[in-house]
């Protein structure tokens, strides 16, 4: 929701002012998704991994966030930008069905999944 909020701001709002509001709204954002992070990393890997799986999750975000800005400005200055919405269309889509399917399909080995009585 915060998200949604500083994009509607950026693009209601094109100001300086406006721009550093929702810096701080998606600022926040992003801090929530590492704590979630951390807590899953706890809950579907063992006890003696849980810090290299967060360490890889960590690393992994940031590396997206050094390598797409340079990726989406090559993007956005070679091709015209009146596809963009469908690729982000797509992209989402393909990624809501990734995770779908790695939802149902989970590779955890039961011995490590919670009982029912837990």
């Amino acid at each position: 929701m915060l998200q949604g909020i500083a994009f509607i701001l950026m693009a209601a709002l094109p100001s300086m002012g406006s721009f550093i509001i929702a810096a701080v709204l998606l600022g926040f954002t992003l801090r929530a998704a590492y704590t979630i992070c951390a807590a899953c990393s706890g809950d579907y890997v063992a006890v003696q991994f849980s810090a290299a799986a967060f360490g890889l999750m960590s690393v992994g975000a940031g590396l997206g966030s050094a390598i797409s800005p340079t990726i989406g400005g090559a993007i956005a200055d070679n091709f015209a930008m009146n596809w963009t919405f469908a690729f982000a269309l797509v992209s989402s889509i393909a990624g809501m069905t990734g995770s779908l399917v790695l939802i149902k399909n989970p590779r955890t080995p039961l011995a490590l999944q919670p009982s029912p009585a837990d």
